[in-house]
């Protein structure tokens, strides 16, 4: 901060009645010692950065490091530019799947239209939000990202075994009649323009393939995806072909079984009749 100094002087010899009085001040001061600090500098110093946290999601999340201030700034010493935390994008690719993680799992609860044999599309609003300049961690809820919809297309027409066309049940039923094949395009698009969205991964989760009773079998046909998942106590038969795979259950089990009404809602018995494929860009 500094301080002041300052000097005096006084008359040597006053004026008689005649005389002139001196002229003048008696006293000046000036700033001193401005530029010396009052203790010595010191710049501030971080601590190292700690440990990343545990991802975030099962899926994709973010993780988080932090650090900390060691020494502060003293004198005429730089502070400390930078920040105290930092986030960083993660995933858990590989090992077992935690589905019941929401991160995991599209929000399939806002169905706009349900399969309608030759017209054959149903329309998921909002399943995810996507990441945007400004948001580009939107899992986190701490902002908003892109919504996009999951349209699913029959890229031709089919029987279904319903016989009103506007019965709808679960949260992604298609129903076949017996005997009948059909063919789905699963698509991320844009909500208001329709047009695609990319995403690096997508898994889809297939439930209820069966043998059937004797009379019918449920079994799926699939084909570009990078790898499949199957349960511990899985059920499911796979069939390699060029281009594509073939997955079935290898018994008739319990017809009566329901499905679950949410991918992140179900139990043991339908797990040994799924398969979740993932595909990669």
């Amino acid at each position: 901060q500094g301080g002041e100094r300052w000097h005096h002087r006084h008359p040597v010899v006053e004026a008689n009645d005649c005389g002139i009085p001196a002229a003048g001040m008696s006293m000046e001061a000036e700033p001193c010692n401005h530029d010396v600090p009052c203790m010595k500098s010191q710049d501030c110093l971080f601590t190292s950065w700690g440990r990343w946290t545990e991802c975030s999601g099962q899926c994709e999340g973010v993780r988080t490091r932090t650090r900390n201030i060691a020494v502060p700034a003293k004198g005429a010493g730089l502070y400390c530019a930078g920040s105290l935390e930092e986030t960083a994008p993660c995933h858990n690719g590989g090992g077992l799947i935690d589905f019941s993680d929401p991160t995991c799992s599209l929000d399939l609860s806002h169905l706009k239209g349900g399969m309608e044999g030759d017209a054959g599309v149903m329309r998921f609003r909002n399943v995810i939000q996507v990441a945007t300049t400004e948001c580009p961690y939107p899992g986190e809820q701490t902002c908003s990202g892109r919504w996009v919809d999951l349209l699913v297309t029959s890229t031709g027409a089919y029987q279904s075994c319903l016989a009103d066309p506007h019965y709808y049940e679960g949260f992604g039923q298609i129903t076949i009649a017996s005997g009948s094949e059909a063919s789905f395009k699963f698509q991320l698009v844009d909500p208001i323009t329709n047009q695609p969205v990319a995403m690096p991964k997508l898994m889809l989760k297939f439930f209820g393939l069966t043998e059937g009773d004797g009379t019918s079998r449920m079994s799926l046909f699939a084909k570009g995806f990078k790898d499949y998942y199957l349960s511990k106590q899985s059920l499911v038969a796979v069939s390699s072909v060029d281009a594509g795979g073939t997955f079935a259950a290898s018994d008739a089990g319990n017809l009566g079984n329901p499905l679950p009404q949410s991918p992140i809602d179900t139990n043991d018995m339908a797990e040994r009749r799924t398969v979740a494929l993932l595909y990669e860009e």
